[in-house]
């Protein structure tokens, strides 16, 4: 092995290094004249040339390369790195994997830094994208998340009908903190209040979807190791009792509450909305999205298609005679619609909550004008209602009543049961939707028809 020239200092300078040639057109290897297990290879073409070290590793001879000959490894630089990796090699330690480790180490870092400079909206996508691909949140659910981030934290006025309250959507989550968290849900009340709202349960959705957001990263991302701020933040509202999720219009509750919907005037769609859902116990989505190709005025049914209800399954479901009525007359005023309850501000083209009827005919906002404030009932206490007065009223059928009016409300029926009543379909119970119908009217003292409808005859 021939050794490197030194200059008439005896020093190897890096200039002498960049001189070398390969021998006879072979790598040759170069020993330094001082420094044992240490020198240069140069490529059988002259071309490249690499620093390298020898030295003994657990009482065997090894060979690592130090780098290449270049502006950013000079002589002196590789011979201080020779140096260190033979005593490393000395104490049984390979330098080759202790600086992989080191690279991995230090990518890791770099991982953990990228992970918390992640934004609102980077998260928010990550959050979609993966619920979507797994199938097991419904998607109405996951544009519930995405709607109240972005109506709440987007920086922008949402569908018209919410402005933002804070600008987070291109703000690292680490930077959000408990503090921020619980200005922000002041905003939504303060904003709230100022329509004669309370305003707690909007702040406690755009809680609850910040949440989910950074639970999710959390879960998925093990470069992300930011504390979930909104974990200390308690929820506005207490969770609801085995009684709030029971509640339904009961029989001395249905007058007051029946004449306060039918008089309402201030939006007609919204009313004919939640009759829908009461003479028939859709549920939110399913009644709001409604569409008119998927209503057989001609035989009275509502069809609707797998992916459109909880289930999965194609769904068909009888009409009243009174809600029937009520949709042809309907059908007649508005002729030129797509949707049912259609909502031109809305960016689905249709009614997405209809919450407001609801506060206006129950006292909770303050600018009702119900003399008789009525009780304050959700939009699922509808379908609730139907589910229990049906349960009740029902008799004289093929299956029992509870089994009817799981049929007509689309509930699943597994088991034992669903093999009884497999022959079983919610059309073959025209005449207890009626009967269901009939009670609510008879209880609210209301006519089958009132002046806006025009009855439908032979049902």
């Amino acid at each position: 092995m021939p050794k490197i020239s030194t200059t008439k200092s005896n020093k190897v300078t890096d200039t002498i290094i960049n001189s070398l040639k390969s021998i006879q057109g072979r790598q040759t290897e170069y020993a330094h004249p001082y420094e044992i297990g240490f020198g240069v290879i140069v490529s059988a073409s002259g071309e490249q040339k690499q620093f390298f070290v020898r030295g003994m590793l657990n009482g065997k001879q090894v060979f690592r390369s130090l780098g290449p000959v270049s502006y950013f490894m000079s002589i002196d630089d590789a011979q201080i790195l020779a140096r260190k990796w033979r005593t490393m090699m000395k104490a049984g330690v390979d330098p080759k994997l202790e600086l992989a480790k080191e690279k991995k180490e230090r990518l890791k870092l770099e991982e953990k830094t990228k992970a918390k400079g992640i934004t609102l909206r980077q998260a928010l996508a990550r959050l979609l994208v993966d619920k979507r691909k797994l199938g097991k949140v419904r998607r109405s659910t996951l544009r519930n998340y995405s709607e109240d981030i972005q109506r709440y934290m987007g920086g922008r006025r949402f569908e018209g009908r919410g402005t933002w309250v804070v600008e987070w959507m291109d703000t690292p989550l680490s930077d959000i903190t408990r503090n921020k968290i619980e200005t922000m849900r002041l905003k939504i009340r303060d904003r709230a209040k100022q329509r004669g709202y309370k305003g707690d349960f909007a702040a406690d959705k755009a809680l609850v979807s910040l949440r989910v957001v950074y639970n999710h990263l959390l879960k998925v991302d093990e470069n992300f190791d930011v504390p979930n701020p909104t974990l200390n933040v308690d929820l506005l509202v207490d969770k609801p009792s085995d009684r709030a999720r029971d509640r339904y219009i009961r029989q001395e509750e249905m007058k007051a509450w029946f004449h306060a919907v039918t008089s309402y005037t201030v939006n007609d769609v919204q009313r004919e909305l939640i009759l829908l859902i009461l003479f028939t116990g859709l549920r939110r989505e399913e009644a709001c999205a409604l569409r008119w190709d998927e209503v057989d005025l001609e035989q009275g049914i509502i069809h609707l298609a797998k992916h459109r209800v909880k289930n999965g399954r194609d769904f068909s479901l009888p009409l009243s005679r009174y809600i029937w009525d009520r949709l042809i007359s309907w059908r007649n005023k508005h002729p030129n619609t797509h949707f049912v309850f259609p909502a031109s501000k809305s960016r689905k083209g249709y009614v997405a909550e209809p919450r407001a009827i609801l506060g206006r005919i129950s006292g909770r906002d303050p600018k009702t004008d119900i003399a008789n404030k009525p009780i304050s009932v959700s939009v699922h206490d509808l379908r609730r209602t139907f589910a229990k007065w049906g349960t009740r009223e029902i008799a004289g059928i093929p299956a029992s009543p509870l089994w009817a009016v799981s049929l007509l409300c689309n509930h699943k029926i597994g088991g034992v049961t669903q093999e009884s009543y497999a022959q079983l379909d919610a059309l073959d119970f025209r005449t207890e939707t009626n009967k269901i119908a009939q009670k609510f009217l008879a209880v609210a003292e209301m006519s089958l028809y009132d002046k806006n409808v025009v009855p439908l005859r032979g049902v």
